[in-house]
């Protein structure tokens, strides 16, 4: 793995983790459900945080499979599938990373 390569998970485990800070403060700023779910503003806020979480996620797992040197897969649930096989990611990681 390339300095560059590094470098760029890196960047993404810093972007996922403020991602998830934002959320963990929106949690807390949430009234309630109804609240939440008639709050079109509020509601999209969560929705594209949580967007940006999952695709961090996924340029990861995509990233390391390039450096790896790993099998091209052909969708993002290959690539957990890919990761898991290799025993880079727990069984455990692998059900909760959605795909």
């Amino acid at each position: 793995m390339t300095n560059f390569s590094k470098q760029k998970i890196i960047d993404r485990f810093d972007n996922f983790n403020q991602y998830l800070k934002y959320l963990r403060q929106l949690q807390k700023e949430i009234g309630g459900e109804k609240e939440f779910i008639s709050d079109f503003h509020l509601f999209g806020v969560v929705e594209r945080y949580l967007q940006l979480t999952i695709q961090a996620i996924l340029d990861i797992s995509h990233q390391i499979i390039i450096d790896s040197n790993l099998k091209t897969p052909k969708d993002n649930y290959e690539a957990i599938a890919i990761l898991f096989g290799k025993k880079i990611i727990s069984d455990n990681l692998a059900r909760k990373i959605p795909r």
